[in-house]
C-alpha cells in the first residue's frame, strides 16, 4: 500500500514483495513496483483480470500472478485465471495462483501459461501434506 512497507520488507531482508493490483489503481501499483526495485527487491503482482493485467503490463512487472481466487467474491474461476494467464508476454513470468486441489487441477496448470504455481490451502488441509505435494509434483506442476 505504501512505499514505507517495501523499504520495511528490504530492511527485514525480503527479497520479493507481492503487490496485490486490486488494493490500489494503476498509479499507485506503479509506484509501488518502480519502488520495490529501487531498493532491490523483486515485485510480484498479483492479478485477477484483463483491466489488473493492463495495470501490471504498464509497469513492465517482470513476475505476474493470476489469483483464481477473486479477493472481492472469493469466488474460484479456473476458466478466467487459464484465459488471463494466456495473455502474458512470454518474458514474463507467469505464476498460476490458489485453486490448485487435486492431481487433475495441477496438470490443468502444468499444460498452459504458467511456469509456476501457488499451493497453500489445499496444502494447509492436511494432516500431512507429504503425499499431495508428491502427487501435486508428479502431476508436472513444479
Amino acid at each position: 500500500m505504501d512505499p514505507r512497507q517495501v523499504a520495511e520488507a528490504r530492511d527485514r531482508g525480503a527479497d520479493a514483495v507481492l503487490l496485490i493490483a486490486r488494493i490500489g489503481n494503476a498509479c499507485s501499483l506503479s509506484t509501488l513496483v518502480r519502488c520495490a526495485r529501487d531498493e532491490g527487491i523483486e515485485p510480484l503482482v498479483e492479478i485477477v483480470d484483463e483491466r489488473e493485467l493492463e495495470w501490471a503490463l504498464a509497469t513492465e512487472a517482470g513476475v505476474i500472478g493470476v489469483n483464481a481466487r477473486d479477493l472481492d467474491t472469493l469466488e474460484m474461476d479456473p476458466v478466467r485465471t487459464a484465459r488471463v494467464l494466456a495473455t502474458l508476454p512470454p518474458d514474463v513470468v507467469a505464476i498460476h495462483m490458489s485453486g490448485i486441489r487435486h492431481a487433475e487441477d495441477a496438470r490443468a496448470v502444468a499444460a498452459g501459461r504458467a511456469d509456476a504455481a501457488l499451493v497453500g490451502e489445499a496444502l494447509m488441509r492436511q494432516d500431512d501434506p507429504r503425499p499431495m505435494l508428491r502427487e501435486l509434483v508428479s502431476a508436472g506442476v513444479f
